[in-house]
């Protein structure tokens, strides 16, 4: 009598679950520096076929289990789906997201002067987007590459998100990393208090702002600390890009004093092009705390002078700058 599948030992179908996972070991944080542009390793259909392998039977869903795993939503549609239909057995397994959807624009390239609808329209979204996110509550990274939010391109006067606020409820309680590479202008000043305020587990952050860098991180500490009993902003890594020239290696004092934890900075000055960031930066630093962490070790480069010319300060033990594991 032939071999089935379901006559095989719980040891062969694990086995078996093993090679059917398609989920990567991902690296924390998954992002790198602004002057890199490495893909990352999340994908849009990791952990499919898992799913799939634990759906032919009881007994399988049983043995093998669901593992922590990542999604990338590219439609508000999508994330209407996830939250109406998603069971929680595999919500709560995500751990990392990217969220690359783009807001649905038709209101705006075929406006109603009488709708009144710009803010409400806003509101609906947040309170979904909001409400989608509060699901996944073991999500340590998000990515938010385009927001559904966004329709600046098209209604520069928009405002909404200027208008929205956070919700009562937790909405990323488990967040450790944050990345907000979105291109406009308004988002990118305005999503960061939006979302790093909802983070008490915040660890690391990657932003740019057009705004000037210490209004932007002393509104983002203030923010954070009012909601969670004045405890001291948690940040450890920040990968910050902004506008405007700065002497970055003695602004150090204004950093540590709106993140007194920080133990790694990477700043860089970007060059704009209308609304939006236009490319890589143009000069960055990168520093580490050295010693007893009462003082800082800098590497500072500028794209027209190149790497061979890296101008180096106290860099210590660190990688040689030809290394790859350096600028990672």
């Amino acid at each position: 009598m032939p071999l089935t599948l379901l006559g095989l030992s719980d040891d062969l179908l694990l086995e078996m679950a093993y090679w059917v996972d398609d989920d990567a070991i991902l690296n924390f944080p998954g992002f790198t520096r602004h002057q890199l542009s490495s893909p990352s390793n999340i994908k849009t259909h990791t952990g499919g076929d898992l799913l799939s392998f634990r759906a032919i039977c009881r007994r399988i869903r049983a043995i093998c289990k669901i593992k922590p795993t990542s999604v990338v939503i590219r439609r508000f549609s999508q994330m209407q789906n996830w939250l109406e239909h998603a069971p929680m057995a595999v919500v709560s397994q995500v751990r990392h997201m990217i969220i690359n959807c783009e807001a649905d624009i038709s209101p705006y390239i075929n406006p109603d002067p009488f709708s009144g609808r710009d803010r409400s329209l806003s509101e609906s979204v947040w309170r979904t987007f909001t409400k989608f996110l509060s699901r996944f509550i073991s999500l340590e990274e998000l990515i938010l590459r385009n927001a559904p939010l966004c329709v600046h391109e098209y209604d520069p006067s928009n405002v909404g998100i200027m208008k929205i606020c956070p919700p009562g409820y937790e909405y990323l309680p488990s967040l450790r990393s944050l990345v907000i590479e979105v291109k406009c202008d308004t988002c990118s000043d305005h999503l960061p208090r939006l979302f790093v305020q909802a983070s008490p587990r915040l660890r690391y952050l990657k932003m740019r702002s057009p705004d000037d860098w210490r209004t932007t991180l002393d509104v983002l500490s203030m923010l954070w600390q009012d909601r969670y009993s004045q405890n001291p902003f948690p940040l450890k890594m920040l990968y910050f890009l902004f506008d405007g020239i700065y002497d970055l290696s003695k602004e150090l004092q204004d950093i540590q004093s709106a993140c007194p934890l920080l133990e790694e900075l990477c700043t860089g000055i970007c060059e704009y092009s209308g609304p939006e960031y236009s490319g890589l930066p143009i000069q960055y630093m990168v520093s580490k705390k050295t010693g007893n962490g009462d003082s800082w070790s800098h590497i500072w480069t500028h794209k027209t002078i190149g790497i061979d010319s890296m101008i180096e300060q106290n860099v210590g033990d660190w990688p040689d700058d030809d290394d790859p594991a350096f600028w990672s």
